[in-house]
């Protein structure tokens, strides 16, 4: 029995090989449901129904005066 494919979205700054070939960010991959499941847990793709994160991006940092 073949295993059911799903549509997923490549997360911002993730990269995804598939089928011989990299899908970078915004991307859309078909893969395997345990794949897909899988490579959501860790964060490599985006549930395109859900909305939209804020883009994050690199800033200053910061400590607090007096903090050992």
């Amino acid at each position: 029995m073949a295993a059911k494919m799903v549509k997923a979205i490549v997360a911002p700054r993730r990269t995804v090989r598939s089928e011989g070939k990299d899908h970078g960010p915004g991307a859309e991959v078909t893969l395997s449901a345990e794949d897909a499941e899988h490579l959501r847990a860790i964060g490599f793709i985006v549930n395109p129904a859900a909305p939209a994160e804020p883009p994050v991006a690199d800033g200053p940092t910061f400590e607090l005066a007096g903090a050992a």
